[in-house]
């Protein structure tokens, strides 16, 4: 059974910038296994907010990259009832960047990645 995929947004230029990530892929694709991989990690809390997605990836409240990851692996915050963090990383052999993860993200641990820079407020211009 092929695996369906769909563009979801794309990572802006402007956020490429301020995070310094150097690539030319741009689009950001969800998969249906996406959801299956949600309740597997038992996030089924943010099944709510799975129409949200599009808004995330183009109005995050902060952005950041994971520094324990090889290649680029971004977090978008967006602050809705729950802290939603959205992690998302990239295959470089497919060409596109991809919704890896939706959880939630405790205030505290919001404070102490924005204390320590992991991540950034992010105002669109």
């Amino acid at each position: 059974m092929e695996l369906v995929i769909k563009i979801i947004g794309s990572i802006s230029e402007d956020i490429k910038r301020k995070l310094g990530i150097k690539t030319d892929i741009n689009n950001i694709i969800m998969s249906d296994g996406f959801i299956k991989h949600l309740e597997k990690r038992n996030h089924q809390n943010m099944y709510k907010y799975l129409d949200n997605v599009s808004d995330i990836i183009k109005n995050p409240d902060y952005i950041g990259v994971n520094p324990r990851e090889k290649s680029a692996s971004l977090e978008y915050v967006k602050l809705y009832e729950d802290n939603v963090l959205l992690g998302i990383k990239i295959d470089i052999k497919k060409d596109y960047f991809y919704i890896a993860i939706m959880h939630e993200i405790s205030n505290l641990k919001l404070s102490q990645r924005i204390k320590n820079k992991r991540l950034i407020k992010f105002d669109k211009k």
